[in-house]
């Protein structure tokens, strides 16, 4: 009998909205739970070339609390751009951006992946 072959993760988006100012970062990942704790550690690097940019600032200033991070099978309609920090969208609360208006997606607890969990 050989090897098995692991099943593949599938490709899951994570969300983090800023819970003061409304501006998010969507990406995606096959492990999301741990590409989000990575952003938490690398804004705490100030050898990194992207240790200024607003999306680390604002990790280093708001902290994890600060953040709704919320994990999708599906990217919602209302992404503009994947791997930006994004400012925030007038008028879309942070219930809508989660998801909670469409039953199609496939959101998690962000109780279930906290990052340092």
């Amino acid at each position: 009998m050989g090897k098995q072959k692991k099943k593949p993760h599938p490709m899951t988006y994570y969300i983090m909205i800023n819970k003061a100012n409304g501006n998010y970062f969507v990406n995606k990942s096959t492990n999301p739970i741990v590409s989000v704790r990575h952003h938490f550690h690398r804004a705490q690097n100030p050898e990194r070339a992207d240790y200024n940019s607003d999306f680390y600032k604002d990790i280093r200033q708001y902290g994890l609390d600060g953040f709704d991070i919320s994990y999708s099978l599906e990217v919602p309609e209302w992404i503009e751009q994947r791997a930006h920090y994004m400012p925030a969208i007038e008028g879309l609360t942070i219930e809508q951006m989660r998801g909670h208006h469409d039953p199609m997606v496939d959101w998690h607890s962000p109780k279930e992946a906290t990052p340092y969990a």
